[in-house]
């Protein structure tokens, strides 16, 4: 069994050998087996993804938490990065001015 799409819209559709410009033919099974496997496809791609709205908005605002989160430690990190570089720094000049006192003591006889 075929369908047939006719341009001409007459109310006697016509069986076309070749496909025109003007109408398209379609297995009757095929067409059904399509919009099936469209179906199934659609419908398993809606169970995988498919969040209820309240869920989806409470992950949203989880996610933009988490975000926050992230953004402080990130900061922190940061400013403990400057206090370490900043007690090397001390510590290093303190290394050397002791460094520079031992060098000037007289040294003793053993």
């Amino acid at each position: 069994m075929y369908l047939l799409f006719d341009v001409h819209a007459n109310d006697n559709p016509v069986k076309y050998d070749n496909l025109s410009k003007y109408s398209l033919l379609f297995s009757n099974k095929q067409l059904e087996s399509e919009i099936e496997a469209s179906r199934s496809l659609i419908q398993s791609d809606k169970e995988q993804h498919h969040i209820p709205q309240g869920k989806e908005s409470v992950q949203e605002k989880k996610i933009l938490s988490q975000e926050n989160k992230i953004q402080r430690l990130n900061d922190k990190v940061q400013d403990l990065r400057r206090q370490l570089v900043q007690c090397r720094n001390e510590n290093h000049v303190e290394l050397m001015e002791l460094v520079t006192e031992l060098d000037q003591l007289p040294l003793s006889g053993v």
